[in-house]
């Protein structure tokens, strides 16, 4: 919803600083998500 909002106001307003902070919130998303693979991973080994 936050990412919508975002990338909403830069299509509204060409800001800059909306779309680089909507890259961020793309690149935490992913660190996420791998992270989460990862922990899965690491308990179906042990």
């Amino acid at each position: 919803m936050l990412k919508e909002f975002v990338w909403n106001t830069f299509l509204n307003t060409g800001s800059v600083e909306a779309y680089i902070f909507m890259k961020e919130l793309e690149s935490l998303e992913k660190l996420h998500k791998e992270k989460k693979i990862t922990e899965e991973e690491v308990a179906i080994s042990n």
